[in-house]
């Protein structure tokens, strides 16, 4: 093939090509503008034609902009001067604070702040560590003795007691990672590990109180089966547990990232999720394990009651003795609705604020009541010894056998 049949040869395929962009912005009178990897074209306003200019994409390529926001250059020779456009439901600068409902990051409540309010929460998650220090410090004392560790109820409560402390002090490690961030001595690693681990911890002692409350079930319908009360099957079930709550999580180890606020110069450790199933099941785990471990305990001590109303009341007899025994029931184990109760109304506060504020500019107040909501949620962790040691008649006199009680609460 000769240079003049190339050339012809060129030419009808360039034909081809301007037909087609003419093609597309006749047929198409929504289109305002298109590319390719050669040319970006306009439109005329009537749509007969198109003008093309010949566009290198590499030029103005921006990746700056996460969970799935549109990036658009604008001086090519600023790198800050981007614009993001987010995706429904986010917000930011480059699209980096989602207001999905259960998937608020504690970076978009406090990260805005001055130094002085993020410094006062510090010092407020401190105090609320050392206090639920001392309560699950006497819980471990009560749950370490021999007695209650010869079950398996004693044994998930000794494990509650240090997820608790371990909850608390990941908790404050999360405040203390948004303070130095303000200094940029933050990572991706240090952001991924810490909210890793602070959902494991949170998550597994509500799960291990529903074991406590299922095993107890167990023993009040097979009470000559010694297999529930076994501490070394609670053991097994408590390390599946943690396995499978490891195993649920694992996402947030790939989609936490730090990244530098452009307009702040400072750091945030938020979700990066790029794909819509993720946020999905991102959302739907966090209500799962919020939701339906208290679910469980509700039933699990309802049916309890009711089987030893059953057990106690003589069926032949009237109904109104069987209501009379279940009141009676509900009294004496009224104490076992103390730790779902108060689950479910300490993390109610943050899960009506989280779908009425869901998708809204939060005001500087709304995310101070959502960060007070935040930390509220944290009581169950807070209060072990009184919602696990002070209810229970026994428990309460295997503290009292203690050096600290017998040295600071002789009269318990």
């Amino acid at each position: 093939m000769n240079n003049n049949e190339n050339w012809l040869c060129f030419c009808s395929l360039a034909h081809q090509l301007i037909f087609k962009y003419h093609y597309l912005c006749r047929n198409f009178t929504e289109l305002f503008c298109f590319y390719d990897s050669s040319y970006l074209c306009i439109c005329h306003t009537n749509h007969t034609r198109v003008q093309c200019f010949r566009h290198d994409p590499l030029l103005d390529h921006c990746d700056l902009c996460v969970s799935g926001g549109q990036c658009v250059r604008g001086d090519l020779n600023d790198s800050n001067s981007f614009l993001c456009l987010c995706p429904y439901c986010y917000q930011g600068r480059q699209c980096q604070f989602s207001l999905q409902p259960f998937d608020f990051t504690l970076d978009l409540l406090i990260a805005s702040d001055t130094m002085t309010i993020k410094c006062l929460y510090n010092i407020i998650v401190f105090i609320i560590v050392i206090f639920g220090a001392f309560n699950n410090f006497c819980s471990f004392l009560t749950f370490k003795r021999p007695r209650p560790r010869r079950n398996s109820v004693g044994i998930y409560l000794l494990q509650i007691s240090i997820l608790n402390q371990l909850t608390l002090f990941c908790l404050m490690c999360n405040f203390i990672h948004i303070l130095l961030a303000s200094f940029d001595y933050v990572n991706d690693i240090s952001c991924k590990i810490i909210n890793y681990i602070l959902f494991v911890l949170t998550r597994s002692a509500y799960w291990l109180s529903s074991w406590v409350t299922i095993d107890g079930l167990a023993m009040v319908l097979f009470p000559t089966a010694k297999s529930w009360k076994d501490p070394r099957l609670a053991i097994k079930k408590s390390l599946i547990t943690f396995s499978i709550l490891f195993g649920l999580h694992i996402h947030d180890l790939f989609y936490y990232v730090s990244i530098k606020q452009i307009d702040m110069q400072t750091t945030v450790c938020v979700t990066n999720f790029n794909r819509m199933f993720f946020s999905t099941y991102d959302r739907i785990n966090s209500i799962i394990n919020s939701t339906v471990p208290c679910i469980i305990q509700v039933i699990s001590i309802s049916l309890i009651i009711v089987r030893l109303t059953r057990s106690r009341a003589n069926i032949g007899q009237k109904q109104l003795m069987y209501k009379q025994i279940l009141r009676e029931q509900f009294k004496k184990q009224k104490e076992l609705f103390i730790i779902p109760i108060t689950i479910i109304f300490s993390s109610l506060p943050q899960v009506i604020l989280a779908f009425i504020l869901a998708c809204t500019q939060m005001s500087s107040f709304q995310r101070h009541i959502f960060l007070i909501s935040y930390l509220f949620s944290y009581i169950p962790h807070t209060l072990g010894f009184i919602l696990y040691v002070l209810p229970s008649h026994t428990f309460k006199k295997e503290f009292s056998q203690t050096s600290l009680a017998k040295r600071w609460f002789p009269k318990l």
